[in-house]
């Protein structure tokens, strides 16, 4: 299965169905039986809902400044776990602050 724009596929269909012909046949009844042709077969379709995306809390590695050192980071955007000043602890929350993802549980 791969997901498709339905919007950028309806503009391509109008396309095929009309701007390739000449001006002459633009507009006869073929064109607009084939496009209406289209425009159903493209509403008949199931539709799905994408799974969304997740990220997860990790360590980066490599050279590090050292108050970023041991911290976690998300995976996908790559900005910092927020920390409580207080406690000086990481939150690892189970959204990521920065880019908005559902993060997975760090084990």
């Amino acid at each position: 299965m791969r997901l498709i724009d339905a919007d950028e596929l309806r503009r391509r269909m109008y396309e095929e169905a009309f701007e390739k012909d000449s001006e002459e046949q633009r507009w006869d009844s073929g064109c607009w039986i084939r496009y209406r042709l289209f425009e159903k077969i493209l509403k008949e379709q199931p539709t799905i809902e994408p799974e969304p995306k997740k990220g997860r809390w990790i360590k980066p590695t490599g050279m590090m400044p050292p108050e970023h050192t041991g911290r976690h980071c998300c995976s996908e955007c790559y900005e910092f776990a927020p920390v409580d000043w207080k406690t000086h602890k990481e939150e690892l929350t189970d959204y990521c602050p920065h880019c908005g993802l559902k993060m997975e549980v760090v084990g």
